[in-house]
């Protein structure tokens, strides 16, 4: 469905997903209806780039990246876990 109000245009979208054709998908549709959309982003470190250098409205997110998961919980191997919720929300 467009977005013709123009009330959501320029909204800052940023997709996280490492299926290739998943974040093509996502990215066209989202751009179809008038948002701005930075990605898709393969791996955790690539978000959190993204992150760290700009601002986003939103964000869809692949949980379970490669290169590390986006969850509250440490992983079993003792790793440092970011979340990407937490980083937009700090930009709210």
């Amino acid at each position: 469905m467009a977005n013709t109000s123009g009330r959501l245009m320029k909204r800052r979208i940023l997709v996280i997903e490492d299926e290739f054709i998943l974040g093509v998908y996502f990215r066209d549709m989202l751009q179809a209806d008038g948002y701005i959309v930075v990605g898709p982003v393969s791996t955790v470190a690539d978000a959190l780039d993204a992150l760290s250098h700009d601002r986003f409205d939103a964000a869809i997110l692949d949980l379970n990246l490669r290169g590390g998961v986006f969850t509250a919980n440490c992983p079993a191997n003792g790793t440092a876990v970011h979340t990407v919720r937490d980083h937009l929300r700090l930009q709210w």
